[in-house]
């Protein structure tokens, strides 16, 4: 197994996943301290976000699904995510990074 941290094995199954998950977000929990989208600060459209392992940048909450567990978002390098955790089955993928700005009115989803 090759080593992710200095403890935790890389493993292909889903709970290992979660597990790895779960050291990135301790890793990077002083960073992220009462920010985490959908369970300290409420998703809003055109909230500036980051993820919370922090590899795709900064980018800008376009909107939520109905059941407020997951979110659009436009990434600064123009990719698109539709479905950023924000309390889907438990899990969390967005950190605020700054409150929402002027309502996105482009390049909207709907679910």
């Amino acid at each position: 197994a090759v080593a992710l941290g200095s403890d935790v094995p890389y493993r292909s199954s889903a709970a290992s996943y979660l597990l790895q998950k779960s050291v990135i977000h301790e890793r990077s929990h002083s960073r992220m301290a009462s920010k985490v989208v959908g369970r300290d600060v409420p998703p809003e459209a055109g909230m500036r976000v980051e993820s919370v392992d922090g590899w795709k940048g900064l980018g800008t909450i376009i909107q939520m699904s109905s059941d407020m567990t997951t979110a659009s978002v436009r990434w600064d390098n123009g990719n698109m995510e539709r479905d950023a955790a924000i309390g889907a089955g438990g899990a969390y993928s967005l950190v605020s990074t700054g409150p929402a700005s002027a309502r996105p009115t482009s390049n909207t989803y709907t679910s």
